[in-house]
């Protein structure tokens, strides 16, 4: 304990290196004379290997918890990998998601245009960027991910890199990716990086060292994966965290395993990870201007507009932080998305209006017939000038100019339930808009 060796001059530590993987392998070896007879449906050679590799950065005991648990579950030896993976779970009942039919079903409905389940209702004018995302869960889905790679280790089921400018449906994916492996949008946890700018803030993520306020209540990331190890991981705008903090993900993208404050491992292994960046959008010059690389108004071609996104990352992680070892990590798997296009700004529109006619609906029993004339000033109001701010400008100005004046005049004139409102002007006056309706 932390306590016996803390300001002892007597005492020193010696860390006792894990074992390599000859040395795991032997004892695989040990180990397979005890599995029945009948259970040996793999070579000895084949299950030593097996076990050796899938217990990367384990400790000879935990091989031999594993080994105990597929012997008390009957688990034959070819299945010595399902053994690991509830090892790393604690749970040996809990099936995981990444080898039902149901994933495959989700997203096949998930491409399909004339489905429920299509994102593109959810994720407009970002075709390439969910295109790419698709490959990346279908080979997820096949057991092919790091496939180039002998190492079978731990690691988590996938790493994607999200990069565009605000509110373009980065993080809206994200939700629709837990939907369509999990079965919920709430099976994502979700870390404002911005929270975490100073180095002591990391704590919050595995908990504090021994001897510090809150040392037992462990830390809110390793929680979450031991609470629910079946979950979409969102870090949003990953560059505002502080670097030593982001040494952290260096160990959870190769060993999939982090150690928390109490010295409790938790294992990745069964997680997606999405971090999220404005990187390469803007760049802060000396004088502590921002310089923006790209805008709406550019209308660059998709190859030359991810070009120099890219550009902007590597800057970022090779120049800025200096770790260019964190981009290695993400490889081939950065998602890059581009503004929205003015078109797909009106449909994005279409759709907030649509959800305040519903809302409406719920709250009051009240139908909304908005007219024509307000409709266009609505999209001259909230498009034209929001493209740089994407989906969540549009938002907020529709909030600013429809959604108050509406609750003002629902406020003040009190119509009754199953009444229709027809709003058939909107004014501004000082600054302030306003609905009439009748």
């Amino acid at each position: 304990p932390y306590w016996l060796t803390s300001d002892s001059q007597r005492i020193r530590t010696i860390a006792i290196p894990l074992p390599d993987g000859e040395t795991r392998r032997r004892l695989a070896v040990q180990l397979y004379p005890e599995i029945p007879e009948s259970d040996r449906d793999t070579p000895e050679n084949i299950f030593a290997n097996t076990l050796a590799n899938l217990t990367h950065n384990m400790s000879l005991n935990a091989m031999t918890d594993i080994f105990d648990l597929a012997l008390a579950n009957h688990k034959p030896a070819s299945d010595i990998d399902e053994a690991v993976q509830s090892y790393r779970v604690g749970d040996i009942n809990l099936e995981s998601p990444w080898r039902s039919d149901l994933l495959r079903q989700n997203i096949l409905d998930a491409e399909d245009p004339e489905s429920d389940g299509y994102i593109g209702k959810r994720v407009k004018g970002q075709r390439k960027a969910i295109s790419k995302v698709f490959d990346i869960l279908k080979r997820i889905s096949v057991g092919l991910t790091g496939a180039q790679s002998n190492a079978i280790g731990g690691r988590p089921r996938g790493v994607l890199f999200f990069a565009g400018p605000t509110g373009v449906g980065k993080t809206e994916l994200a939700k629709s990716i837990a939907q369509i492996v999990f079965g919920d949008q709430n099976a994502y946890k979700r870390f404002d990086m911005s929270e975490f700018s100073e180095e002591h803030s990391g704590d919050r993520l595995i908990g504090a060292p021994p001897g510090y306020v809150g040392y037992n209540e462990g830390g809110e990331l390793t929680n979450a994966i031991r609470e629910q190890p079946f979950r979409v991981l969102l870090f949003d705008e990953i560059e505002k965290a502080h670097n030593k903090i982001l040494d952290k993900f260096l160990q959870i993208l190769e060993d999939g395993r982090l150690t928390d404050g109490r010295g409790d491992t938790v294992y990745f292994s069964e997680s997606l990870i999405i971090f999220t960046s404005n990187a390469g959008i803007s760049r802060e010059r000396r004088d502590g201007s921002v310089e923006y690389l790209v805008s709406p108004e550019d209308s660059l071609p998709p190859d030359e507009f991810e070009r120099i996104i890219m550009g902007g990352i590597k800057d970022y992680f090779r120049k800025d932080l200096r770790r260019p070892e964190l981009l290695n990590r993400f490889g081939e798997n950065i998602v890059i998305f581009n503004f929205i296009s003015p078109e797909v700004a009106r449909e994005i529109l279409t759709m907030m209006i649509d959800n305040v006619r519903r809302r409406v609906e719920d709250e009051h029993d009240l139908r909304l017939d908005i007219s024509e004339p307000v409709t266009r000033k609505l999209n001259n109001l909230c498009v034209a000038d929001n493209l740089v701010n994407g989906g969540r400008g549009i938002g907020s100005r529709l909030e600013e100019v429809f959604i108050n004046p509406l609750a003002r005049l629902i406020f003040d004139q009190s119509p009754k339930p199953g009444d229709t409102l027809r709003l058939t002007q909107l004014d501004e006056k000082d600054g302030i808009h306003e609905l009439h309706g009748e």
